[in-house]
C-alpha cells in the first residue's frame, strides 16, 4: 500500500499498517508524521530554538503516542492515529509560552 507523496492524512487503515510496522521504533510512522509536525508549528511565531526542541519532542512522541494508541480503544473506534496524535501535538504547543499563533 504506497502512500501518494505529500497526502496528508491518509485513511485509517493506511495509519494503521503503518503503526503496525514497528520495526525501525516506528520509522515509517514517524516519516509520514513529519509533515504534520512542521505544519502544525509553522503556524506558531517561536525563536528557532523552541522550533527545533518542539519539532525533536514531538518526533520523541511519535512512538509513545503509537504504543498507547495501540493498546487503546481509540484504535476500535472511528479515530485514526493522526487525531489521536494531534492531542500531542497541541499538549506540546500548549505548553510553551514562548510561541503565539501566526496571524492569517
Amino acid at each position: 500500500m504506497e502512500m501518494p507523496t505529500n497526502k496528508f492524512p491518509q485513511d485509517k487503515e493506511y495509519e494503521l499498517s503503518l503503526l503496525l510496522k514497528t520495526e525501525g521504533n516506528f520509522k515509517a510512522l514517524d516519516n509520514y508524521l513529519d509533515a504534520y509536525i512542521k505544519t502544525a508549528l509553522d503556524g506558531f511565531e517561536m525563536p528557532q530554538h523552541i522550533h527545533d526542541a518542539l519539532y525533536r519532542e514531538l518526533h520523541e512522541d511519535v512512538p509513545v503516542a503509537a504504543e498507547r494508541y495501540l493498546k487503546s480503544d481509540a484504535r476500535e473506534k472511528d479515530y485514526k492515529f493522526s487525531t489521536y496524535f494531534s492531542w500531542y501535538v497541541s499538549e506540546r504547543l500548549n505548553k510553551n509560552s514562548e510561541i503565539k499563533r501566526k496571524t492569517k
